[in-house]
């Protein structure tokens, strides 16, 4: 006869199934928002793909707005690890922030259901954009004051709404190396290469 279970443990076994599960959520998020796009997420269609019942779903979460805000904190997150070690390479600047593209590009290659909902956030989002547009506008600044550049201040928010196009459309089906082409391209129109 087994020993019976403490309490403990109970809530210990009930704790990892209950993270299982909202790893489940999330992952069935970023497939459905990665293939269908973010508007065809809601609860009937990432219960489905999460393999759990919809009245499950409301066990982690009241919403689908809950999961996305989340999907895009972890999106955020994901980026800001990526960079971090780029950053410490290099000075404030141009230079920088081609290794930062590099980076993010490379990343994009190596996980297409990520590479999949960076497009849909950045197409869906303006919030999103403009994260991208505040966390890339000092390196183009430095790249300015230093004469590394021939953007104007007035250009750099539509010149980084071209390089976003350039690192994140086309989703996981988008080559590296494309899409690599294309930001070299722009960084040369910029003088930053």
């Amino acid at each position: 006869m087994k020993p019976p279970k403490s309490a403990q443990t109970i809530l210990e076994v009930k704790s990892r199934k209950g993270h299982r599960a909202r790893e489940a959520i999330f992952e069935a998020a970023i497939r459905v928002a990665g293939a269908e796009g973010l508007a065809a997420l809601n609860v009937s269609r990432i219960a489905e793909v999460a393999g759990i019942g919809r009245a499950s779903f409301y066990n982690y979460f009241d919403s689908v707005d809950d999961v996305v805000a989340e999907l895009m904190k972890r999106l955020q997150e994901e980026l800001e690890e990526a960079l971090t070690e780029v950053h410490g390479e290099f000075d404030r600047g141009a230079a920088r922030f081609a290794a930062c593209v590099g980076e993010v590009v490379k990343r994009l290659s190596e996980d297409a259901d990520f590479a999949n909902l960076c497009r849909e956030a950045m197409r869906g989002s303006e919030e999103v954009r403009e994260q991208f547009r505040k966390a890339s506008r000092p390196e183009i600044e430095a790249a300015i004051a230093a004469g590394a550049s021939t953007l104007s201040r007035e250009e750099i928010d539509p010149y980084l709404d071209l390089v976003g196009l350039a690192v994140f459309s086309g989703g996981a089906e988008a080559k590296a190396s494309s899409r690599r082409r294309q930001v070299d391209i722009l960084l040369r129109a910029a003088g930053m290469a």
